[in-house]
């Protein structure tokens, strides 16, 4: 276990400085299959998956109907985009920046490490 962890973590940092944030289970796959562990995908039926960018690209490609999945993208909206005071949208966008810049340098510290792998 100590072993995926460590590839884990390798393959994240890498990841998060090459600018690929989504898709944390790639990184952790990716881990796994390295690590020596058998990778396999099943489907889990009965279990809905949503991902408003994935669905917006099924739709768009006719591979998906817009009014199965509107109840999602409702819901979805209103987690995301609700309604706030002018001072909470405020402390959101400086807390957002803050700690953008925060991570930033923490990444770029824990990468320092191991430069000929993350920066070459």
């Amino acid at each position: 276990m100590k072993n995926i962890r460590r590839e884990w973590e390798t393959i994240a940092l890498y990841c998060e400085l090459n600018g690929f944030y989504g898709a944390e289970g790639y990184a952790i796959g990716l881990a796994a299959a390295k690590a020596g562990l058998p990778v396999r995908w099943d489907a889990m039926d009965g279990m809905v998956y949503f991902k408003d960018w994935v669905e917006r690209q099924k739709i768009k490609k006719g591979q998906a109907n817009p009014d199965t999945t509107l109840i999602y993208f409702q819901q979805h909206e209103a987690i995301e985009y609700r309604q706030n005071s002018i001072f909470q949208k405020l402390a959101r966008k400086l807390n957002k920046f803050i700690g953008y810049y925060y991570r930033s340098l923490c990444l770029r510290l824990a990468t320092l490490s191991n430069f000929n792998f993350y920066y070459r």
